[in-house]
């Protein structure tokens, strides 16, 4: 009987080791290594989630790291934390960059954007962004040691000599909210986001609401390219600066026959059109001139045309703030507030 005994006990430390090692062996086979960057999220794995750990994860998702993203392309990039050494490859994402709170460690034509630019000129002596030059020295940007490449959809035929740089993401975003949403989510900048578009959609609201009672007066907005050439901001919807859009923009009203694409006119066009407002965009200075800009060319503002234009006649052609017509937060709001106190009185 006693050796009956120490055998059964025998067997079951050694069964209870089996099951052990079993479980062990179990729990090693399902572990997945997410840290590393340029993993592709399972498919299935996505499909198992339950509907209240997806809201979880939504509502929580801003503040977790690592967090995996995917471009408009299909290009998957992890993240251990927010990446904060960020290069655009186009320059004018910079502001966007800056409204969120990350301005860029570099970016072509860095110097002249800022610079040329009211929003941030008051910042050009804080913001210590890298020149690149125009032709997107990619030695260069590997010299930054950029944590992450953002992209358009212009550079996708770049995208693998971006990548050897750094990790990269193409977005094609059709708006300025679009941007913003966009550079957010890499960021962890949702809220930052959200707020100003919130804010800037309200003031654009707010605008509109004040300029009613001036809608039947007309509006222009131009650039004066020089040789008697002026280039017109079409009255169409538009990705940048909404300046006519009753719905979503200022409310601005074309004179009749004003284009609703981006089109060039004579001086002698312009005199058809006769507005009651001018709206001038700016050419940017060089920087040889401290990037001074220019609104009107030498000699337009002395020829008769001009002169006896119904705009010029009332004192009515302002000049738009550098920077206007990029669409960008922080130069909108400003082009924003121009247009009201303008017509406004």
């Amino acid at each position: 009987m006693q050796a009956k005994r120490k055998i059964s006990v025998k067997a079951l430390i050694f069964s209870a080791i089996i099951v052990v090692l079993l479980v062990g062996c179990s729990n090693n086979g399902n572990n997945n290594t997410a840290s590393n960057a340029n993993v592709q999220p399972s498919n299935e794995a996505a499909s198992t989630e339950t509907p209240a750990a997806s809201e979880e994860t939504e509502s929580t998702s801003e503040s977790e790291w690592p967090r995996t993203i995917t471009d408009d392309l299909g290009h998957t990039v992890t993240f251990e934390k927010a990446p904060e050494r960020i290069i655009p490859a186009y320059f004018g994402h910079i502001e966007t960059l800056i409204a969120l709170g990350v301005p860029p460690v570099a970016a072509t034509r860095a110097k002249s954007f800022v610079m040329t630019r009211e929003a941030l000129r008051p910042m050009a002596d804080k913001l210590n962004i890298i020149e690149i030059g125009d032709s997107q020295d990619f030695e260069q940007m590997m010299e930054v040691t950029p944590d992450l490449i953002v992209a358009t959809a212009n550079d996708s035929a770049d995208y693998e000599a971006y990548n050897k740089v750094a990790p990269t993401l193409i977005f094609d975003s059709k708006t300025w909210q679009d941007v913003l949403t966009d550079y957010a989510k890499v960021l962890g900048k949702e809220k930052e986001a959200a707020k100003i578009i919130e804010d800037l959609e309200s003031l654009i609201a707010d605008s509109r609401e004040k300029l009613t009672p001036y809608m039947d007066k007309t509006s222009v907005v131009m650039a004066d390219q020089g040789n008697n050439t002026f280039g017109l901001i079409g009255s169409g919807p538009t990705d940048r600066t909404p300046w006519f859009d009753k719905t979503v923009g200022f409310g601005l009203t074309p004179p009749k026959g004003y284009p609703a694409e981006y089109a060039q006119i004579s001086l002698e066009g312009l005199a058809e059109l006769d507005p009651d407002y001018i709206f001038l965009d700016n050419i940017d200075g060089a920087e040889k001139d401290n990037y001074t800009p220019t609104w009107l060319m030498p000699g337009t503002a002395d020829t008769t045309i001009w002169k006896n234009l119904k705009a010029v006649k009332a004192n009515q052609v302002f000049n738009l703030p550098p920077g206007s017509m990029s669409g960008a937060p922080l130069s909108q709001k400003l082009a924003i507030e121009k247009v009201v106190e303008s017509i406004v009185k």
